[in-house]
């Protein structure tokens, strides 16, 4: 899994968080690849969550 920061600084326009490509700009095998990565951290995520409360 790549780091999602990592991942990201790939459609930075510039240095501010929010200075992003647009997403429709985004090709649909980029969406798929950060969706599926953004889902990879759902169930590290819950087990926090979990171990917190």
């Amino acid at each position: 899994m790549i780091e999602p920061a990592s991942l990201l600084n790939r459609y930075r326009t510039g240095r501010g968080a929010v200075d992003l490509i647009s997403y429709d700009k985004v090709s649909a095998a980029d969406r798929k690849e950060l969706s599926d990565q953004v889902n990879a951290l759902a169930e590290p995520l819950s087990r926090l969550a979990a171990a917190v409360a």
